[in-house]
């Protein structure tokens, strides 16, 4: 009688480990910094400027991406990126107590350009396990998901007033606490040794561009112009739909929520090899109708109906982008592939946080961005490339 051994742990499945002890509490910090700006005596001006600042390092980070994960390996780059936040968040409890508001600038920005780094690094290190792994698409998908998942918990903190201007700095605590876990994580996930390769190239226009992924490129894109500057739309929506029923802290755990029902549902889908990410691109239609919804609705059910189509729908779609570009990469060009689509989609994010605040008719604005995105979309999926880029 044989006994078969028993199947290995996937070890992919150990990043999502990884980003719940290390990228919650992270994003509670960065959801909460007007607390903490508060206890300082900073103005809402400077607040704005700390987003701003931790999107400039988040840019910053697909500079140095490519030439990074090229000269060393993912294991060491991804465990020092954790290492070095402790530090980080170390100092924003000294700028807490000290009220040392000048120090937050650059420190928020180096925390976006470790958190970016990441990125990164966990795509390029989930395509170099690809062969050895089952279910590396599925948990890119999840880990990228966890992050925007948090923001549910930050708005339930903001709905019942947990944190306040005097007790925040435990979030800074706690993020410290868990990037040390998090880095001996990143540790235990095994990483292939390579030879170095002394490129510095950072970018790659062509890369994206080149053939019929030009129009998976330009969907992306336009999905980022409808959908660019997130943080304010949340707020805008909570203020100017929800505002009796909870406002911002309501929008936050709602799209949480939305967003986590789209994103589990296409992970599990990804698992099975016949299913392909790339057709959840055909649910960009419902983007543009929902935000027309919103903009000329006044009924609360009509409102909650559109945003849940809204960020439901946004959240097949972006993670399907997610999985394609994943599908059509190789081991040899999926950091620069990732770190060239962070420093143009990165761009157009930051911009969003800008220029949507001073426009009225923002959902109308949006509604158009997402439909010129079908274009796009439906010649990618008619020309669908059958090859890797090379």
């Amino acid at each position: 009688m044989s006994h078969s051994l028993p199947k290995p742990r996937d070890p992919s499945r150990r990043f999502i480990s990884q980003a719940i002890v290390s990228a919650t509490p992270g994003v509670l910090l960065t959801a909460n910094l007007p607390l903490i700006a508060s206890h300082i005596g900073l103005t809402l001006a400077s607040i704005g400027a700390f987003y701003f600042w931790y999107r400039l390092g988040f840019i910053l980070s697909s500079v140095l991406g490519a030439p990074i994960t090229n000269r060393a390996s993912n294991r060491i780059v991804a465990a020092s990126s954790e290492a070095l936040n402790v530090l980080l968040s170390a100092l924003i409890v000294l700028a807490y107590f000290f009220e040392l508001g000048s120090l937050l600038s650059p420190v928020l920005c180096f925390k976006g350009l470790l958190g970016g780094l990441i990125l990164i690094v966990r795509f390029h290190w989930l395509k170099e396990m690809e062969k050895d792994s089952e279910s590396s698409k599925s948990v890119l998908v999840i880990t990228n998901l966890i992050s925007q998942i948090s923001y549910g918990l930050a708005g339930v903190f903001l709905i019942f007033s947990i944190f306040n201007p005097d007790n925040v700095y435990w979030l800074a605590i706690l993020d410290a606490a868990t990037s040390a876990v998090g880095a001996l994580l990143f540790l235990s996930i095994p990483a292939k040794l390579k030879p170095p390769d002394r490129s510095t190239q950072f970018f790659s226009f062509s890369v994206l561009v080149s053939g019929e992924r030009r129009w998976l490129f330009l969907a992306e894109f336009f999905l980022a112009c409808a959908l660019g500057g997130t943080n304010l739309l949340l707020v805008e929506y909570g203020q100017k739909y929800f505002a009796g029923y909870g406002g911002y802290g309501l929008t936050l755990t709602l799209y949480a929520l939305l967003y986590g029902v789209g994103g589990i549902y296409l992970a599990n889908t990804v698992k099975k090899k016949s299913q392909s990410a790339s057709r959840y691109l055909m649910a960009l239609p419902v983007l543009p109708i929902a935000l027309l919804a919103l903009g000329q609705s006044e009924s609360i059910y009509v409102l909650i109906f559109a945003f849940s189509l809204l960020f439901v729908a946004y959240a097949l779609i972006r993670s399907a982008i997610d999985v394609t570009w994943f599908e059509v990469s190789n081991q040899s060009n999926s950091a620069l592939i990732m770190a060239s689509r962070q420093l143009l989609i990165g761009l157009v994010w930051a911009l969003g946080e800008y220029v949507y605040a001073r426009i009225d008719a923002d959902t109308e604005i949006r509604a158009i961005q997402a439909a010129i995105a079908i274009l796009p979309t439906v010649l990618y999926l008619w020309l669908k490339p059958r090859h890797r880029i090379e």
